[in-house]
């Protein structure tokens, strides 16, 4: 077999990243040397994970080119299709009335925990694609399964399971203080104990994308929301 002329992938990995970026740009093909090298750290990502040599950094780069290939550089081509794609497709066959099949199930659960994981390998756009996609999902069960009173109160109210727009209030005003550097009030560290008392007692009592707005906390207060008080 001939061999390509690469040394070292993580050496020259940022420019490898450049020129697949540009070739992609020029949708022109890529060369046999690109492709190898995308088949190499495809395999290092099953091999390491997050693990030296491979890094967090090097995940959310090589995420970026997704998109711009048509499919998941982790995976097989032709085999997944893009988050984009995805996400859209599950939206639509929601807003038909029809419930997502077990593999979309599957495959919106692990996009969740990943994000929840390594916010860092997904690039905005593609966290809202997939928060949107989990909100269809949500919304299509809801009106499944709540009766109709049932509906109408929890509208009023707020109540339910954690009761979303309560819960997005508070985040946002929570963030808001920690992103100004001021101390919380004594409801909203009392708000973050009482997260942390349903996660211990039940984990599935908050939501996925609930887990994932409240270890955002983390980039403004340095902090663990499932271990650690905030102030009090």
């Amino acid at each position: 077999m001939k061999q390509y002329p690469m040394t070292n992938p993580w050496i020259s990995f940022g420019s490898n990243i450049q020129e697949i970026r540009q070739t992609l740009q020029k949708k022109a093909p890529l060369s046999r040397q690109l492709r190898t090298w995308l088949l190499e750290m495809r395999y290092a990502h099953r091999l390491y994970g997050t693990r030296p040599p491979m890094s967090l950094q090097f995940l959310y780069d090589l995420d970026q080119l997704s998109d711009m290939l048509g499919y998941d550089w982790k995976l097989p081509r032709n085999r997944t299709p893009p988050i984009r794609i995805q996400a859209s497709v599950m939206q639509q066959r929601l807003q038909s009335g029809e419930e997502l099949t077990v593999s979309q199930q599957e495959w919106l659960r692990g996009m969740l925990d990943r994000m929840e994981q390594y916010p860092v390998s997904f690039s905005k756009r593609q966290r809202e694609q997939i928060y949107m996609a989990y909100h269809a999902q949500e919304d299509f069960r809801r009106k499944r399964r709540i009766p109709k009173k049932r509906k109408e109160k929890e509208l009023k109210t707020g109540s339910g399971k954690q009761g979303s727009a309560t819960f997005n209030r508070n985040i946002k005003a929570i963030s808001g203080q920690l992103r100004k550097g001021k101390p919380l009030s004594v409801p909203q560290q009392q708000w973050i104990l009482a997260q942390q008392k349903i996660y211990r007692e039940s984990p599935s009592g908050i939501t996925p994308l609930q887990r994932i707005k409240l270890g955002s906390l983390r980039f403004t207060s340095g902090k663990n929301w499932k271990e650690e008080t905030f102030g009090m």
